[in-house]
């Protein structure tokens, strides 16, 4: 669980943190007990020089202050006086080393440790001679304190890290509770009700974020469930219906023994049915590839506006075997560059103008260009003089398989305008109709320019 890790995490590292900080309180305060003690035995050094050596050159009140401040004892304590013409002795004893008598006369006094136990040298002057003072003990008063403070660090760092859990735990619980709601909607929704939608929460931050992202994903996922069962449906009543004539066509040829010319009209309509189905067939290959995002194909680059017309112009006259398109230009701005698959936008506009070549019987497409300089955008209009769209279908003349109801015998799949549609979206763009039956129809193209 999410929860039980960020808590233990967060008990740890506060553990952590106040484990560093107590150690240095309990290094620090070692440091400090141990620099004490030091001078506690150097004081004692010197007054045991003074009780030992001193007693034949003082008063006898100084001396009996001085006894009774003597008179405290620390634990094992040691003292030895050696005089310096004998520490040659003490050294061989093991009580006196050579680099602590050297230190002691070079300095006057020496601070050391031996055995892990402290230790105070002292060189002491007195009518009687030269002395070196050796003291030790051990700070047990000291050492409890220590003892203590690590016992109240140790129970106040279990119990900041069971309480530091308990709130981690707490603020888990809360930071995740999102998630988990937001899991629990997703649990909700499988294929029979992907028209559902988590809930969007008023907060300005990553989960937000989060289930905005989710509900766009469900929106293509939607859109793709719907395109597939149109795509089936649709597919199946347009595939069939070249099939079934094909079928019943060789039925009916193969009844009896026919003549040349009866075979060749069976062949004439099984060869333009094949046509209609291959016709199908690419365009929804066609269809497919630009509904899923622009495949593998769909590569970018910089090109002319002009130049894509230059083009279509060209694909279209290879087409017809003549011209049929009139471009106008409403502004002078013909070199303004679109970013996008310049073979894409000749499909998508060659479909557009085969169209209105097609429902206008064969008559001159005007192809009007057009800049928007505040916009930013190119507008490219194809306006035919067919015979136009019903109000009531205009609405849904880009869904794929659709046809007028006046187009009557007019061949063609309905496919074409939803690959316009799609590769005009894939350039971020937009595609607006308007129409009138008897007058004709407008295809306008709204492309994003080029920036710089």
């Amino acid at each position: 669980m999410i929860r039980l890790r960020v808590a233990i995490l967060f008990s740890f590292l506060t553990g952590l943190a106040l484990l560093f900080f107590m150690s240095l309180v309990y290094f620090t305060s070692k440091d400090n007990m141990e620099d004490n003690f030091f001078d506690d035995l150097m004081d004692k050094a010197n007054l045991e020089g003074e009780v030992l050596l001193e007693k034949d050159e003082l008063a006898a009140e100084i001396y009996q202050e001085i006894i009774l401040s003597h008179s405290v004892k620390l634990t094992e304590e040691r003292l030895y006086v050696i005089p310096v013409s004998d520490t040659l002795g003490s050294i061989a004893e093991g009580v006196l080393e050579r680099e602590v008598l050297r230190e002691t006369l070079r300095h006057g006094e020496h601070r050391y440790y031996k055995d892990t136990q402290q230790w105070v040298s002292l060189f002491y002057t007195d009518n009687q001679g030269d002395f070196i003072i050796l003291l030790t003990a051990v700070d047990d008063e000291s050492e409890e304190e220590l003892s203590d403070l690590v016992s109240s660090m140790l129970s106040g760092l279990v119990l900041t890290m069971i309480v530091q859990f308990l709130v981690g735990w707490f603020f888990a619980k809360n930071i995740t509770f999102p998630i988990v709601t937001l899991a629990a909607q997703l649990k909700e929704i499988n294929a029979s009700k992907l028209s559902s939608r988590v809930v969007v929460s008023e907060r300005n931050d990553e989960v937000r974020q989060l289930e905005v992202t989710l509900n766009e994903m469900l929106d293509r996922l939607e859109k793709g469930f719907d395109l597939q069962k149109k795509f089936l449906a649709n597919a199946s009543h347009e595939l069939k219906t070249p099939l079934t004539i094909i079928s019943g066509q060789s039925d009916v040829a193969l009844q009896r023994t026919r003549t040349v010319e009866e075979y060749q009209g069976f062949l004439q309509v099984v060869m333009t049915e094949t046509d209609k189905l291959a016709q199908i067939i690419a365009d929804l290959i066609q269809l497919t590839e630009v509904s899923t995002g622009g495949s593998k194909y769909f590569e970018k680059t910089s090109f002319r506006v002009e130049d894509v017309i230059l083009e279509l112009q060209a694909f279209m006259f290879r087409y017809l075997g003549q011209d049929r398109i009139k471009v106008n230009y409403e502004s002078e701005e013909e070199s303004c560059q679109l970013v996008g698959n310049k073979n894409w936008l000749i499909i998508a506009f060659s479909n557009i103008a085969k169209n209105a070549l097609k429902f206008s019987d064969n008559q001159a497409v005007l192809l009007h260009i057009g800049f928007d300089a505040k916009d930013h955008t190119v507008s490219i209009a194809f306006e035919d003089r067919g015979i136009g769209i019903p109000k009531e279908d205009l609405p849904m003349i880009a869904d794929p398989f659709f046809r007028a109801m006046n187009v009557g015998a007019i061949p063609g799949s309905g496919i074409g305008l939803s690959i316009v549609n799609e590769i005009v979206k894939l350039h971020e763009g937009q595609m607006h109709i308007t129409s009138e039956l008897g007058v004709g129809t407008t295809v306008r193209v709204v492309l994003p320019l080029a920036e710089g």
